[in-house]
């Protein structure tokens, strides 16, 4: 089983969708980054086990003015974790840092 066969028996049924792809293409934030306007920091870990590395907006965030993905090797999916200080996440961290760059 994986998260496609579980979104298509259970989550888009249940959210009034036809189907996993269409819940997982309405759901997607990518129909919203191109209308973004202010400076956006997008960090997506190269080890994440939820989205796979082709799901990553590469070429939108080359092209668009506005926005910034870093994809850090380990991070896996919301965890970056800093292992010298678990009482702060390391995005966290460095989302504070390109909030006070911008």
């Amino acid at each position: 089983r994986n998260f496609y066969e579980y979104d298509e028996i259970f989550t888009a049924p249940v959210h009034g969708f036809a189907n996993a792809a269409e819940y997982w293409d309405r759901s997607s934030s990518i129909h919203y980054l191109p209308e973004i306007k202010r400076p956006t920091l997008l960090v997506n870990a190269l080890d994440d086990t939820f989205l796979s590395r082709e799901s990553y907006p590469y070429d939108l965030a080359r092209q668009h003015r506005y926005l910034f993905l870093e994809t850090p090797a380990n991070g896996g999916h919301v965890g970056f974790v800093s292992f010298n200080d678990r009482r702060h996440y390391w995005s966290e961290r460095r989302a504070v840092e390109f909030v006070l760059a911008s």
